[in-house]
């Protein structure tokens, strides 16, 4: 915890000084308006979708887990790993709670650490193929060569681990140096023993094509939020070129540093998209910001909650 606090203070630091800037320029009146104009129907149904991509997630962790957790409690952990997502850089905090009390449910470290990773890396190859279609709609005055390029890199780098991580590390483990490093070794070991019982091509495919409608259906909770929000026709080019905005947006929890809870650098990130890709909205920050805020009241009341009870349930079992 000595090692994070600064990134913490810095963290928090960024978020109040993106937020500093955007309230010099909209009333903190405007957002309250905006909240209170977001209809009911419109967060019911943002959470009917979230519920639906968790309980999708469940499927999936429970495949490359080979079933070995209850889906009971895998539903409850998942619940914890979203609200997560945004605590730390990278996911890593995400990774910490899935990790620990999948672990504590009788699933070994490397067994529950790869099946993250994977689900990541399947993930990313959701997002290039449900946005591959999106771009076809996009009407930006510059080119997006970068865009497209950047979606290949991805779906490659994706493609190489899902699918040769395994041969690459049996590769690599046949050298003699290598097996010096003996906890480098064991956990190799581990994780190639792991990867081996993933291999089929009928889970693998069933894996895409749940990891689709995941994100499928976070975009679509996303979108429901965006057009209550700015009053526009739901239509197909709009969903398409609202994904593409998001997909930029969510590449800020990447950075070495973000926002508290991503607060600050999602909006600033899909702002920019936004402005780029000509998204049809007035004022792209405040229209972030508050579909920020309702995705994360939501998923860290239930996170939060199911985090209590998975703790709590844990300290009866010992």
């Amino acid at each position: 915890m000595k090692k994070r606090w600064p990134r913490l203070v810095l963290s928090g630091l960024i978020t109040a000084l993106i937020l500093f800037l955007f309230l010099r320029r909209t009333p903190l009146g405007e957002l309250k308006k905006a909240l209170a104009a977001l209809p009911l129907a419109a967060i019911l149904i943002y959470i009917l979708f979230s519920l639906l991509g968790t309980l999708l997630r469940v499927w999936r962790y429970h495949l490359l887990l080979s079933r070995q957790l209850r889906l009971r409690d895998l539903f409850l952990i998942t619940l914890v790993q979203n609200f997560a997502m945004d605590l730390l850089p990278a996911r890593s905090a995400a990774l910490v709670f899935y990790a620990y009390f999948t672990r504590e449910r009788g699933v070994v470290l490397s067994e529950s650490a790869s099946s993250f990773v994977m689900a990541v890396f399947w993930d990313a190859v959701a997002v290039v193929l449900l946005l591959a279609p999106a771009l076809i709609f996009v009407r930006s005055d510059q080119p997006l060569t970068s865009v497209y390029l950047g979606l290949l890199v991805i779906l490659l780098i994706s493609l190489i681990v899902v699918l040769f991580s395994h041969p690459l590390l049996r590769w690599l483990r046949r050298f003699a140096w290598f097996k010096r490093f003996g906890k480098l070794d064991a956990m190799t070991a581990a994780v190639e023993e792991y990867l081996a019982r993933h291999v089929g091509g009928g889970e693998r495919m069933l894996v895409l094509l749940i990891s689709f409608l995941i994100k499928l259906a976070k975009y679509l909770s996303l979108f429901t939020l965006f057009v209550a929000l700015v009053g526009h026709r739901a239509t197909l080019p709009l969903f398409f070129l609202f994904s593409v905005g998001i997909a930029g947006a969510e590449l800020s929890s990447y950075l070495p540093v973000q926002g508290l809870a991503g607060f600050g650098t999602w909006e600033a990130a899909f702002m920019l998209a936004a402005r780029q890709l000509s998204i049809p909205v007035e004022n792209p920050f405040l229209t972030a910001l508050v579909m920020h805020l309702v995705t994360q009241l939501w998923e860290y009341g239930i996170g939060v909650a199911a985090f209590l009870f998975l703790s709590m349930r844990g300290k009866v079992e010992k």
